[in-house]
């Protein structure tokens, strides 16, 4: 389930995460919460209402010698793809790990998809159901999800 969410960011703090990338997305804390956002061309945000399902997938590649986590989120009105967004974390990257992880052990998750040409912002929150299917693909790589939250929660 997608709905709008009442949190408030700033875009410009969005933005500042956002200085070098033209479209893309990252997972990143503030206001003591972990959030996903995505930045998309201006017609891809118009697409974003709370009228969309959406199916979260974890694809564990590697990308050359590099061992990496896709997270896929696709969109769909009236079971049509609409939108998607992926987000690429670096398993050598213990940060990028922390963070999904961490985004991932709460009961929803935030979303934010903006448009840097125009500044728009919208936020949204899914439903998580998918704590057990990030710790099952982290464990492809050897990685235990109970251990970085209990240790990155205290």
């Amino acid at each position: 389930m997608i709905k709008k969410s009442t949190k408030n960011i700033s875009i410009d703090i969005i933005l500042k995460k956002f200085n070098f990338i033209e479209e893309g997305s990252i997972i990143f804390f503030h206001d003591n919460h972990y959030l996903l956002a995505s930045c998309m061309e201006m017609q891809s945000v118009i697409n974003f209402d709370d009228s969309m399902d959406f199916k979260l997938v974890f694809n564990p590649i590697m990308q050359g010698d590099f061992p990496t986590l896709e997270l896929k989120i696709e969109f769909y009105k009236n079971k049509v793809k609409v939108e998607s967004i992926s987000n690429l974390l670096s398993i050598d990257n213990i940060n990028e790990v922390e963070n999904i992880c961490n985004y991932f052990s709460s009961n929803s998750l935030p979303l934010i998809v903006f448009s840097k040409k125009n500044n728009s912002l919208k936020i949204f929150e899914l439903k998580n159901q998918f704590i057990n299917e990030l710790a099952e693909n982290l464990n492809h790589f050897k990685i235990d999800i109970k251990d970085i939250i209990k240790n990155t929660n205290n």
